[in-house]
């Protein structure tokens, strides 16, 4: 069986490879995750809100579509099937949202295969400062203490045929409040077809800390030699709650090292630009405009 790597953030601006017409195949293991998706309970937990704010600006640029366009080591978080086809090892980025709310993070994937089998780690630190604590809703503040947030990701990524690939990972929760005897973890599935000018499909697969379960799918397709396109569905199901949420996407090449990025969700419209210095150094913005404002994201992309 071939290995391979071939796949990385500049590819977006070049011809891609041929792949094999393997989308019936690819679509029944979809089929089935979604399957299981619905027939697991699950309930939405705000502890775990932090990480939906997104890994990598080009990402958050591109609607937080990452379970199908992330192309650096943040698959470990998104889709860690897509790990397999990253060359790029190294992410750093510092997020400035509303309100005295920070977030740090950083990936790293190792850039050898270990046992057929690609690694990577994760690290993020959120902090809302300022936050005032009462005993009572009408009394005065009791102390005003800064909240933080962790989360440390572990995921491997395999190549289990010619253009198919399958990465687990598990994420582990922390923070400086809570008392929570809960589990805080989430393991992940992720499955990646690579079809080359046919396109990418991804499915995902996960089981979220304090019992929640979500299921997405996402596709890729060039509609010109500069234009990328990103769609996804992503599913979330309880006995109380469920919601389906679609977010579109489209990334656009100036030239092979400039690139426009855009998109739009429900909770966000989103825009930003990728810049490739050279081959081991890229630089990256977001710009996401919510409900409550203006949130800005700065990424480094290393070797």
């Amino acid at each position: 069986m071939k290995l391979s790597t071939h796949t990385d953030v500049e590819s977006l601006c070049h011809s891609p490879e041929n792949g094999s017409p393997v989308f019936e195949r690819f679509s029944v293991i979809i089929f089935i995750t979604l399957l299981l998706s619905v027939s697991l309970a699950a309930r939405p937990d705000l502890r775990n809100d932090f990480l939906n704010n997104g890994f990598n600006a080009n990402v958050q640029a591109l609607a937080n579509t990452g379970i199908i366009s992330a192309e650096g080591p943040e698959g470990a978080f998104y889709n860690p099937a897509l790990l397999f086809t990253a060359s790029k090892n190294l992410l750093l980025s510092v997020n400035q949202y509303q309100y005295d709310h920070s977030l740090f993070y950083g990936f790293y994937k190792y850039p050898k295969p270990l046992s057929k089998a690609i690694f990577a780690l994760g690290y993020v630190l959120d902090t809302v400062g300022q936050v005032e604590y009462r005993k009572e809703a009408t009394t005065m503040p009791d102390s005003v203490v800064n909240l933080n947030r962790q989360a440390v990701i572990v995921a491997m990524s395999r190549q289990v045929d010619t253009d198919i690939y399958m990465g687990v990972s598990a994420t582990l929760i922390g923070d400086n409040y809570s008392n929570s005897t809960d589990s805080n973890i989430i393991l992940a599935l992720g499955l990646l077809y690579d079809g080359g000018e046919l396109g990418r499909l991804s499915s995902t697969l996960k089981y979220l800390a304090e019992g929640e379960y979500s299921a997405g799918v996402g596709v890729s397709q060039k509609l010109l030699e500069s234009l990328t396109a990103y769609v996804t569905a992503e599913y979330y199901y309880s006995q109380t709650y469920m919601t389906l949420g679609y977010k579109l996407a489209l990334a656009y090449c100036f030239d092979k090292d400039l690139r426009f990025n855009g998109g739009w969700n429900i909770n966000a419209l989103t825009m930003g630009l990728s810049y490739q210095v050279n081959e081991n150094l890229a630089f990256q913005y977001a710009l996401i405009n919510t409900a409550i404002g203006m949130d800005h994201s700065f990424s480094m992309v290393l070797f």
